[in-house]
């Protein structure tokens, strides 16, 4: 029977190892063990993983070695960093810096760690399908919009007040999608942080300075003209789309919407983001067959060039999905132009964000690429 996976275990604490495996195994997936760096290295090197799994504590030194050999050599491997409580701070600089790819707590996060790594193995075997994984599981960040850097750091220079910094970081969509999984991710919960305001409060804002500082003067590019407005175009219409959607669905059931929506919003066009910085002649090819065909909008331009494997909802959503980002962000961004797939308890709220999502394209105060 073929292998739903491959596992490295790199140092795993004893005490873990038995339980571990039996997960594995009976998930069918196959598992290689080291407790040496050289003979991890060379079992990365033969086989075709998947995932590498550290102990950090079993060996700092050599769990930070392989995962950077990991990152620079063969970086579309998933990453994972288990660690004590009491290191919370180094979880957070691992996916900070990209080395880990999530980390999880021991011992209260090991059970999310074997749902989340066989979770993993299933998205990479879609994305290996639509050839898609080498380019998704290899995104560290996005585009920044070269202003944030120096409005976030001028608010904290004037001690403004949080809800303000907060809703500069919410205005690039980009920086505020890094914010939610690095938070996400430090110390992988199965009761995620959905906000930009939680994930704030809980990196705190000496955390959040050094991703923004990092993030902005590693990631603003010069785009063209046309990809330019099309980036500050998206960037409209997502945080348009984010507002709207509490205020129609609370008019429209008398119900108030969960938080777990929080920034679905924000962060159900990222594809779109990903496709213009990663797939820039395909996002160009999609803008110019709106420009001719102006009845059509994005996705089904996507669908009629012959995308329909590869959408930006799929880009988005499997994308958002490797980054741990909350279920329903992950929903959203996969279901949002088509929800027949989706979970049923998701539809009565996928009904009214289709509406909002096509209002704000259509109306013209977020008409998307609109004269480019």
């Amino acid at each position: 029977m073929e292998s739903n996976g491959k596992v490295l275990f790199f140092n795993i604490d004893k005490s873990y190892i038995s339980i571990l495996k039996q997960t594995f195994f009976d998930s069918n997936i196959q598992v290689f063990e080291s407790d040496d760096l050289l003979n991890s290295k060379e079992i990365i090197e033969k086989e075709n993983l998947d995932i590498v799994l550290v102990d950090y504590n079993t060996t700092p030194e050599e769990s930070l070695g392989l995962l950077t050999f990991v990152k620079q050599t063969y970086p579309s491997i998933y990453r994972i960093a288990i660690l004590g409580t009491e290191d919370q701070k180094r979880a957070i600089y691992l996916i900070f810096k990209g080395l880990a790819s999530s980390t999880f707590e021991k011992p209260h996060g090991m059970l999310d760690l074997m749902k989340n790594a066989v979770h993993i193995l299933e998205i990479r075997k879609i994305l290996k399908e639509k050839k898609l994984l080498e380019m998704i599981s290899t995104i560290e960040n996005l585009i920044a919009l070269p202003n944030t850097y120096f409005k976030f750091t001028k608010a904290l220079e004037k001690n403004r007040p949080v809800r303000e910094i907060v809703d500069i970081l919410k205005a690039d969509i980009s920086i505020s999608t890094k914010i939610l999984q690095i938070a996400n991710s430090a110390f992988f919960r199965e009761n995620k942080i959905t906000s930009v305001e939680n994930a704030y409060r809980y990196l705190g804002s000496h955390n959040i300075k050094n991703i923004v500082t990092i993030f902005c003067y590693h990631n603003a590019e010069k785009l063209e003209n046309i990809q330019e407005e099309a980036f500050k175009a998206i960037i409209k219409h997502s945080l348009r789309v984010n507002q709207e959607l509490f205020s129609s669905y609370e008019l429209r059931t008398g119900e108030q919407l969960s938080d777990s929506f929080a920034s679905v919003g924000i962060t159900h066009d990222i594809g779109k983001i990903i496709l213009l910085k990663y797939l820039p002649d395909r996002f160009n090819e999609i803008i110019q067959f709106i420009d001719n065909n102006p009845r059509d909008d994005f996705y089904n331009s996507e669908i009629k060039l012959g995308y329909e494997s590869g959408t930006h909802e799929e880009i988005g959503g499997y994308f958002l999905d490797l980054w741990n980002l909350p279920e329903a962000n992950v929903h959203i961004a996969l279901y949002h132009h088509d929800y027949s797939k989706a979970m049923e308890s998701y539809k009565k709220v996928f009904e009214i964000f289709k509406d909002v999502d096509h209002d704000m394209e259509i109306c013209e105060y977020t008409k998307m690429f609109e004269q480019m």
